[in-house]
């Protein structure tokens, strides 16, 4: 491609930069797409109604593949037929970020001098700052990738030369940024805060029954789990989720057990405290029998187990996991206490006091983002009780994060600050662990659950059987004055029998300062600033710009000292070089004459060029001017 070309792509991306962190805030299906724009239309950009069609039919595509959650029949017909103002809202917000993009690309292609190179470079910069600093957009490489791309084309002389020395020079602040920002202190949280060691060995999922309680399970693992059998379970009145062990303590990559080794379990009922309290229940007979022989290691129960039966040994529990145990047997008889939470109660739920939770439920590590400080904080606006807090931090995880059961996290630091803020991809361990952080942020005492989910269900035999694919975890919330409540985030999964809340009286947005309102807001003024900018007549000094870049391309001469204007026009055709004369007469007055050109000469100047193309185009047929 021409240098001419590759500028214009540079600033193609320069702009997708500035894009992409709002497409990402906003929950765009696919913001990359969005991102890209600019650059497609750079490359495609040249005169011509065939070109003008292929551009307008590549932003149709990339805003259909970045708006729509599926470009099948069925896909769109959901979207047109929804009533899940989630769904709307992001779709309105891609619309307005592609006629964004759309709009802002006018202004980045047109921004030849180095004044509006430098006032678009500025507006970007503080823009892509603030946001990132004070709302928790998740603009940081964005930011500094404007920065440093905005002082490369800045650095590039007027002639369009890039000199080497200059264009690194240009670089050296964007390291100083990038510095500065890594310096830069953390937005401290005022909750107590873990100060542990994150761990980087690979846990093991307890649906694998192990013999004793993993001593971690860490999250920023792949998980590949099959559809073998694992345990049947008769006499379930209805699908349930399976318990088998909690954890309260995360380190930032795992979740730790709980202090306490295995003690033998004396059979008087209840085997365990009960988790809820005043809570209406029901009591269930169910036996659990293993597919496969051999210990069965942690057994699973629904709501409070009141009593044991097996031949084998004495059973044994972890008291701080309510983990209980049996060694050498294949399959067990319990008698469980299940609550029924409903829509009333859990509507007259309560806080606790501050003194009565303990520290453990409310800590969150030092390592996690200081970016998601502000998103809890705002998910907790509006909302007046504990479960309709919960109930706000679970829809927007719903509609804001994407359940991938193969999705493969990387080994970094800060897993739930990469789920949350980049990769907006993940299982049950991101999502549950991410609604635990995201509700200790807000004062809401949580903790970690895992077992099984609900398996394939016999309504007949009222039996229900739990395959390796079922393992699964989500949370529970403390309240007053009902106790543990369970809740499950993840939007693949089928949640355990909860009542939908109540609207506040005042409803929270859909989203956070970082999300829908505050990114469309600021897209917008961006573009009315920019279609002001746009619409204003060029200056003088720019029209003569533009006059030289399009008689350079019109002239091209490769040289390794770089050729006068004159020589370029030598160089070509006698009728090119009469055609051309009047422009490079200008354009030497420009440059050397002892006083500028008027407004007229550009004028007729530009009108001489544009003739020129229309007939004399390098790489067009010719044709004669009408």
């Amino acid at each position: 491609m021409s240098r001419a070309r590759n500028l214009l792509l540079l600033r193609g991306i320069w702009l997708g930069l500035l894009v992409w962190p709002y497409a990402v805030a906003s929950g765009v299906p696919r913001p990359l797409a969005l991102a890209a724009l600019p650059a497609v239309l750079a490359l495609l950009f040249g005169d011509g109604l065939v070109r003008f069609a292929v551009r307008i039919a590549a932003a149709l595509l990339l805003g259909s593949v970045a708006s729509l959650q599926t470009l099948s029949i069925p896909g769109v017909h959901h979207l047109l037929t929804a009533q899940d103002p989630q769904v709307l809202t992001s779709f309105v917000t891609s619309v307005l970020l592609w006629f964004t993009a759309l709009l802002g690309w006018q202004v980045f292609r047109d921004a030849i001098s180095r004044t509006r190179l430098l006032w678009l470079w500025l507006m970007g910069a503080v823009v892509l700052g603030i946001n990132h600093r004070f709302w928790g957009v998740a603009a940081d490489i964005p930011t500094l990738a404007y920065i440093g791309i905005g002082l490369f084309l800045l650095g590039i002389p007027e002639d369009e030369q890039i000199r080497m020395p200059i264009a690194l020079a240009s670089l050296l602040p964007l390291a100083g940024a990038f510095v500065g920002l890594l310096a830069a202190p953390a937005v401290p949280t005022t909750l107590p805060a873990q100060n542990t060691r994150a761990l980087n060995l690979a846990g093991l999922r307890v649906a694998v029954t192990p013999e004793n309680l993993p001593s971690q399970v860490n999250i920023n693992q792949p998980v590949s789990l099959p559809s073998t059998p694992l345990l049947a379970i008769a006499g379930v009145p209805r699908p349930s989720y399976w318990q088998e062990a909690i954890y309260n303590q995360f380190n930032g990559d795992a979740w730790l057990a709980p202090p306490g080794a295995r003690t033998p379990l004396p059979l008087t009922a209840p085997l365990l405290p009960p988790s809820a309290t005043g809570i209406p229940t029901s009591t269930w007979h169910v036996r659990v029998t293993q597919f496969v022989p051999g210990s069965i290691g942690p057994v699973i129960y629904a709501g409070t187990p009141l009593g044991l039966q097996s031949d084998g040994g004495p059973p044994y529990e972890v008291p701080a996991a309510r983990a209980l145990y049996l060694p050498g047997v294949s399959s067990y008889s319990l008698t469980l206490s299940v609550p029924t939470f409903t829509a009333q109660a859990l509507e007259t739920a309560r806080y606790l006091p501050a003194t009565d939770v303990p520290p453990a439920d409310l800590m969150v590590p030092e390592s996690l983002s200081h970016e998601i400080g502000p998103l809890a904080r705002s998910l907790q606006a509006g909302t007046s009780t504990p479960w309709q807090l919960a109930a706000h931090i679970r829809d927007y995880l719903n509609s804001h994060e994407a359940y991938d059961p193969n999705f493969s996290p990387s080994r970094r630091d800060d897993p739930i600050g990469r789920f949350l803020l980049r990769t907006h991809l993940g299982y049950c361990d991101q999502f549950s662990t991410a609604f635990i952080m995201l509700a200790r942020l807000d004062g809401l005492p949580a903790r970690w659950v895992v077992g099984f989910a609900p398996g394939p269900y016999d309504a007949q035999s009222h039996s229900e059987t739990l395959l390796a694919k079922d393992a699964h975890s989500w949370a529970e919330i403390d309240v007053a004055p009902y106790g543990w409540v369970p809740i499950d985030p993840t939007p693949s999964a089928l949640a355990p029998p909860q009542p939908t809340p109540k609207p506040p009286a005042h409803p929270p947005a859909q989203g956070h300062p970082r999300g829908d309102s505050l990114a469309t807001l600021l897209v917008l003024a961006l573009a009315a600033i920019g279609f002001i900018v746009w619409r204003r007549p060029p200056s003088l000094r720019s029209r003569i710009q533009h006059l030289e870049n399009g008689f350079s391309r019109l002239c091209p001469l490769e040289r390794r000292i770089p050729p006068t204007l004159r020589e370029r026009l030598l160089a070509q055709s006698p009728a090119l070089r009469q055609s051309l004369m009047p422009v490079l007469l200008l354009l030497e007055q420009a440059r050397y004459g002892r006083y500028p050109p008027t407004e007229r000469d550009v004028a007729e100047a530009e009108q001489a060029l544009r003739a020129i193309r229309r007939v004399d185009r390098p790489g067009r047929k010719k044709r004669p001017p009408a």
